[in-house]
Order: structure tokens, then C-alpha cells, then sequence
């Protein structure tokens, strides 16, 4: 098992689109490390007693926002932490400025056409941005952001993939 710093940013947080994988990796990892695994979707649902659609119906796609910067920035005093954020708070500079001063953020990159093919349920999910657009131009307006807010981005879809991008991530926690 990895033992890591303990200094204010001994966390990972994982950016991304929605269907990256942010979830699926982060669970992988905090499991190999040993660390605590938070996903901020399933925070947010205990929050609100109600699934991510029905906020986003109830509240609109704003008030979703709101819940989310909110859930974020109750995020403290963690160390040894994976966390897995949604798709969409990134739009929230706040929640972004927690996450840099309590962690090291991990934009999960890969091709729109790959989460597509992976995430089967895109168009009832709760994806804030996509309305009736298409995921392309939701990850195209979403880019720059991802880009601007993280410490360090992983592709997705370069040589080795998911397993790749853990091996990534378990070293970067080596170094924290």
C-alpha cells in the first residue's frame, strides 16, 4: 500500500465529463490506497433525498449548481481522500478553488465519441449544459475549464487506458 504525505493537499479530486470514468477510478484507486473514496453525485443525493434527475427537475439546472458548489465546499478536513465530482462542477469557481487548496485536481480526459459509446443512458441522465446539444459541444464549451482548473490532466484514450490512468494516479498519491 502507498503511503502518502499528509499535507493540506493530500487528496485527489477527479474532474471530468460525465461517463469519463471519475467513479469507476476513483473507487479503484482509493481501494489500492487504502484512502477514502467520496463521490460527490451520491453526496449530493443524500443532501437533497432525492436522485440527481429529480434535483435537476425540482430545482433546475441552477439550483443543481448551487447543491453541488455547496456539497463541495463542505468538503474539509479531509487527508487520504478520492474524490469524485460531477461533470459540471467545474462551472462553480468556488468549488474549483476548494478543490486546488484541499487536493490535487485530476481532469480525466478522453474523446467525447468514447464516453458516448460507454454511457448508454446519456440523454436521461442529469447532465447540466447538454439540453438538447450534443455531448461534443458540451465537452467543447467544457474543455478550457477543465483544463484551467486542474493540477495535472490523464487521457483516457492513450495507450492503456483505465489501467494507465490508475497507474498514473497511484503514483501521483506517492507524491503527496
Amino acid at each position: 500500500m502507498t503511503e502518502p504525505a499528509h499535507g493540506p493537499r493530500a487528496n485527489i479530486c477527479l474532474i471530468g465529463m460525465a461517463g469519463v470514468g471519475k467513479s469507476y477510478l476513483g473507487r479503484r484507486l482509493a481501494a489500492r490506497l487504502g484512502w477514502t473514496f467520496l463521490d460527490v453525485d451520491e453526496l449530493m443525493e443524500k443532501r437533497a433525498g432525492m436522485g440527481l434527475q429529480q434535483i435537476v427537475a425540482q430545482k433546475g439546472e441552477e439550483g443543481f449548481k448551487a447543491l453541488e458548489e455547496r456539497t463541495i465546499l463542505g468538503l474539509t478536513d479531509l487527508r487520504r481522500h478520492v474524490v469524485a465530482t460531477g461533470g459540471s462542477a467545474v462551472y462553480s469557481a468556488k468549488a474549483m478553488g476548494h478543490l486546488r487548496a484541499i487536493g490535487h485536481v485530476v481532469y480525466l480526459h478522453d474523446q467525447p465519441a468514447n464516453i458516448a459509446a460507454r454511457v448508454d443512458n446519456l440523454p436521461t441522465r442529469a447532465v447540466i449544459g447538454l439540453g438538447d446539444g450534443s455531448l461534443e459541444r458540451l465537452f467543447t464549451a467544457r474543455r478550457p475549464l477543465y483544463e484551467a482548473a486542474a493540477h495535472l490532466r490523464l487521457d483516457l484514450d492513450g495507450p492503456g487506458g483505465a489501467e494507465a490512468t490508475l497507474a498514473a494516479l497511484e503514483a501521483l498519491a506517492k507524491n503527496i
